[in-house]
């Protein structure tokens, strides 16, 4: 659930991500608990914390990702690092998708 995606109940997450309603709802209670999360009405959409948190991921992602590329600048190439970035942030979401169920 990255900070694009708005708020989501978690019947459409569920069917979203491959599981179990009943498996993914205590998570979901957990990650709001530490405050990665915030419920209004019954839905769910990443707090202020967690969308920071989101954003240094990316940013990690983005900045490994131009390491990888050793001398290529973002600043000579705008339309390459507009592609990385797009490419940190579907990276850290397949992440979330792939990574088993605690």
């Amino acid at each position: 659930m990255a900070e694009r995606d708005g708020a989501v109940t978690p019947a459409a997450l569920a069917e979203r991500v491959d599981v179990p309603e009943d498996a993914l709802a205590p998570r979901l209670e957990r990650l709001r608990e530490t405050g990665w999360l915030a419920r209004s009405d019954g839905a769910y959409a990443t707090s202020a914390q967690g969308a920071d948190a989101y954003r240094r991921l990316v940013a990690a992602r983005r900045e490994r990702l131009e390491e990888l590329l050793g001398d290529w600048t973002p600043e000579a190439h705008h339309e390459l690092a507009a592609l990385i970035s797009r490419l940190a942030r579907d990276l850290v979401a397949e992440d979330s998708a792939a990574r088993p169920a605690a």
